[in-house]
C-alpha cells in the first residue's frame, strides 16, 4: 500500500495525542496469525510496532509517494471496509490458502511521528491515510461485507461478480444473494 502525498506537505508530523485509525491485516483461520497484507510482516493484537526502516519515498510532479518505512493505516473505519470488499473482489490475500482480510483499530501513540496523504484504487480513489513510525495494533473488529456494502461501494458493473467472488470465499449460501 502506498501513501501519496500532496505536493508541500511531505513532512512528518508529531501527534499532540493518541489517533485512532484503522489497519486492514489478514488472518490465517486455520493459524490463527494476523500478517500485513502486502509486506506480510506478522502483527499481535496489542503490541507497539516500530518501523525502523528508513521511509522510502518516490517524487513525481504533484506528489510524494511514501511504499515503505511506516505503518500505512486509513483514517477512517469506512475505507478501511471498502479495502476489505476490494481484497475480496481481486481474490488479493490468498482466501484460498485460509486467508482472509480483518480490519483491526490502532492508535498511532501520543508523541509519535506521522504522514497525512492519501491512498487510492480503482474502488476507493480517495481514502485518508495514516503514515507512522509507531503503531499501537489495538483490537480486531469483527467486520464481515454484506451484500448492501458490496452494492454501495461497488461500481455496479461488478456487483454481480464480487457477490459470486464472495459466497466462493466466505461461503455465504446463494439464497442470501436473491433477497
Amino acid at each position: 500500500m502506498c501513501l501519496s502525498l500532496e505536493k508541500g506537505r511531505t513532512t512528518l508530523k508529531k501527534a499532540d495525542e493518541d489517533i485512532v485509525c484503522y489497519k486492514v491485516l489478514v488472518k490465517n483461520n486455520e493459524k490463527g496469525g494476523i500478517k500485513s497484507p502486502y509486506m506480510c510482516k506478522p502483527y499481535k493484537l496489542g503490541e507497539l510496532k516500530k518501523d525502523k526502516l528508513p521511509v522510502k519515498k518516490e517524487l513525481f510532479r504533484t506528489k510524494t509517494t511514501i511504499e515503505s518505512g511506516v505503518f500505512h493505516a486509513f483514517k477512517f473505519f469506512e475505507d478501511a471496509k471498502k479495502i476489505v470488499i476490494n481484497a475480496i473482489i481481486c481474490n488479493c490475500f490468498g482466501f484460498f490458502e485460509g486467508n482472509y482480510p480483518i480490519v483491526v483499530k490502532c492508535f498511532i501513540p501520543k508523541g509519535g511521528m506521522y504522514y497525512e496523504g492519501m491512498f487510492g484504487n480503482i474502488l476507493t480513489p480517495t481514502c485518508q491515510c495514516y503514515g507512522s513510525k509507531k503503531l499501537k495494533v489495538g483490537e480486531e473488529i469483527t467486520y464481515m461485507p454484506t451484500v448492501e456494502d458490496v452494492e454501495k461501494n461497488c461500481p455496479e458493473t461488478l456487483v454481480s461478480q464480487i457477490k459470486e467472488q464472495m459466497q466462493k470465499i466466505m461461503f455465504i449460501p446463494k439464497e442470501r444473494f436473491n433477497q
